[in-house]
């Protein structure tokens, strides 16, 4: 059991370089082609050993996925803006600095959701009991909203 599972996070790290490396190749593809397999995988594995499959490719690829951008100037769709500062260090020579500043914000970027993650879970539920008698009216208001601030396209 516990081997299986070392072997799930070792394959789910791979992917994750893979997927993280190699530019137009995303870490969603990955847990679509697990999920259309789903089937199969569940006859050799646990669907926990499946689901920490998918977050170790989606934790590895978002440490890796800058590293195409800053060498190859290949920013994916939702790095585009963020890679740019990094981009003048590679053309003043320091891409090796580039890529460990990105690796320490991508480090202190998940301790920080993981510490939100823990407060919201604390949370979150009083503050749901609190509103939800008033979710319905509150969705109806921005709905209006947006309805009265739409611009007229002709």
């Amino acid at each position: 059991m516990l081997l299986e599972t070392i072997i799930i996070i070792l394959l789910g790290i791979l992917a994750g370089v893979f997927t993280g490396l190699i530019p137009g190749i995303h870490n969603n593809m990955i847990a679509q082609i697990v999920l259309l397999n789903a089937g199969i995988l569940l006859l050799f594995f646990s669907l926990n050993d499946l689901i920490i499959f998918i977050i170790c490719v989606g934790l590895v690829h978002s440490f890796t996925s800058f590293i195409p951008a800053i060498l190859f100037g290949v920013p994916s769709e939702d790095s585009s803006m963020s890679i740019l500062p990094a981009h003048q260090l590679v053309l003043k020579g320091k891409a090796y600095e580039a890529i460990f500043l990105s690796s320490i914000g991508s480090l202190f970027g998940m301790f920080f959701a993981f510490f939100i993650v823990i407060i919201a879970y604390f949370y979150l539920e009083n503050a749901y009991n609190l509103a939800k008698n008033y979710i319905a009216y509150f969705l109806i208001f921005v709905v209006l909203l947006l309805i009265l601030l739409e611009e007229d396209i002709n």
